[in-house]
């Protein structure tokens, strides 16, 4: 059996998802939206640990310690990306409606929360018409294990069909669902968020 892997390298392998992570998302803000799906696997990579792996971010001993950025706006008791005071927004492109996340375009007090990891990870982010609700997590894991990040399942996730196909109740003028796809908007979110956590507090992230 091998040794475990040593803090330059860990460190090292972080940065490089990091690098993965703001191409895609160079990519994607220009028209790539099929982008978002490596965007989430990258997410995956540094944050979500199983009992058969560790992340990144837990391997470098950072992950529980961050106050991850939290762009999500609170409606009452809960916090949303989509849709009412949202960070992600339909937007008109090429004649058609699109959804698109707002990054760091929002009110300062928007852009100052923090939250503790699980906090954040597991805050319900999206409410659909009929009640279903994701959180990050969902929407992170959905993408990237279920819906061609690293893997397509044979059938599409209930709430991600439910989501795409115009559960959101946005609609074009004409009363068309709006097209594009709601949950990798959501990644996108979700990846600049975990990208300003990341330069905010790892001192090391942009050392080589």
């Amino acid at each position: 059996m091998g040794g475990g892997r040593g803090e330059t390298e860990v460190r090292r392998l972080v940065r490089e998802q990091l690098g993965f992570l703001r191409v895609s998302a160079a990519v994607y803000d220009v028209g790539g939206e099929a982008e978002a799906k490596r965007l989430a696997t990258s997410i995956r990579v540094l944050l979500h640990d199983t009992s058969r792996s560790i992340s990144l971010l837990s391997q470098a001993g950072v992950k529980d310690a961050l106050e991850y950025v939290d762009t999500a706006a609170r409606t009452g008791s809960l916090a949303r990306m989509l849709p009412e005071g949202s960070s992600i927004v339909p937007t008109g492109l090429a004649g058609a409606e699109r959804y698109r996340p707002l990054l760091g375009n929002l009110p300062p007090e928007r852009l100052t929360r923090r939250l503790p990891f699980l906090g954040w990870w597991r805050t319900v982010v999206v409410r659909l018409t009929t009640g279903q609700m994701w959180t990050r997590e969902d929407a992170v894991l959905v993408v990237a294990d279920k819906e061609g990040g690293a893997h397509v399942d044979p059938d599409s996730h209930p709430t991600y069909a439910a989501l795409v196909d115009g559960g959101l109740g946005w609609t074009r003028p004409d009363g068309r669902p709006s097209d594009g796809d709601p949950a990798l908007a959501v990644v996108r979110q979700v990846a600049w968020e975990l990208e300003r956590t990341l330069e905010e507090q790892v001192s090391w992230i942009a050392k080589d």
